[in-house]
């Protein structure tokens, strides 16, 4: 099969992605509901940390370490609801791609069933996140490009460590080797893996709800420069870009789920009927492309 242009394999796997979606239209739950849990745990958040702040200033205390311990407390938990749910929509869409029946009840029970290995991932991703960002913003150029580099190789890493905790019912750690094995296997086949999925895939869904985005907005901002409604242009500004950026979140974990299931029914599952998920067998094969334009022979 001839190799496909990056422009146009990223949109050949956002169209069929976008058909498997539409097809199941109850996947919108899931982000949905993290969104919810992430916008209640900062509220949580925002009072308990102003609470303990105020009384400690109330008694001439330093709180600030109880402070910090609330944060951390706080952005663990939050991980914590991010990867249970994203957890229940990869076993959803995984099970769905094998044409079997699941719903998202049976998703989230799913997730319930490897809650113990769920924490531990969530707790080893936070830490490792936080590290990596602390790095980053150390406003030293050498740490940002190693931390750059190291946070790509994490990400590559980790890409099938969730789908090896379901459907494998293995631990953090043993999911985290399994998911390295599947790329190490890649790479000693003389494959230049280029894994330009996770971000690249998004960027004509990401590009063409930024332009919509735009449209509106500027719409919106003429409509109101019209009517001198200043008021009303501040609150139209505001509800259309927290609309845009809500449906990007949304949109990126929906793609990057019904992706991250067809490669690892593709590569890391060896009796899967083909034929059965979203994406060629051709498209797949071209997800990781070796030397010279060859596809792999796994």
């Amino acid at each position: 099969m001839a190799r496909k242009n990056i422009i146009v394999l990223n949109w050949l796997f956002l169209r069929d992605a976008w058909h498997f979606l539409r097809r199941n239209k109850d996947l919108f739950w899931f982000p949905l509901i993290s969104i919810v849990f992430v916008v209640v745990l900062l509220g949580l958040f925002v009072v308990s940390e102003g609470y303990v702040l105020a009384q400690g200033y109330s008694a001439n205390h330093d709180n600030l370490g109880l402070a910090i311990g609330i944060a951390v407390i706080m952005y663990l938990i939050m991980s914590f609801a991010a990867v249970y749910c994203q957890a229940g929509l990869l076993y959803c869409v995984i099970t769905r791609m094998q044409q079997q029946p699941s719903s998202v009840s049976a998703g989230f029970r799913a997730a319930g069933q490897r809650l113990s290995a769920l924490m531990s991932w969530s707790c080893i991703q936070g830490t490792i996140g936080c590290i990596l960002h602390s790095i980053e913003n150390a406003h030293n150029i050498i740490e940002s490009i190693v931390a750059f580099f190291v946070g790509v190789a994490w990400a590559m890493a980790s890409f099938f460590v969730l789908p090896f905790i379901l459907f494998e019912k293995l631990g953090a750690v043993a999911a985290i080797k399994s998911s390295v094995g599947v790329y190490k296997g890649l790479f000693t086949s003389r494959a230049y893996c280029r894994v330009r999925l996770a971000s690249l895939l998004l960027s004509w869904a990401l590009f063409l709800i930024i332009i919509l985005g735009f449209v509106l907005v500027q719409v919106f901002q003429l409509a109101v420069i019209l009517k001198l409604y200043l008021a009303a242009h501040v609150v139209s500004s505001v509800v259309i870009g927290v609309g845009v950026l809500l449906m990007l979140i949304i949109l990126g974990r929906l793609f990057h789920a019904i992706v991250t299931g067809a490669l690892f029914l593709f590569y890391a599952k060896s009796d899967v009927d083909v034929s059965l998920l979203p994406f060629s067998k051709e498209l797949l094969e071209q997800a990781f492309l070796p030397r010279k334009g060859k596809v792999l022979n796994l």
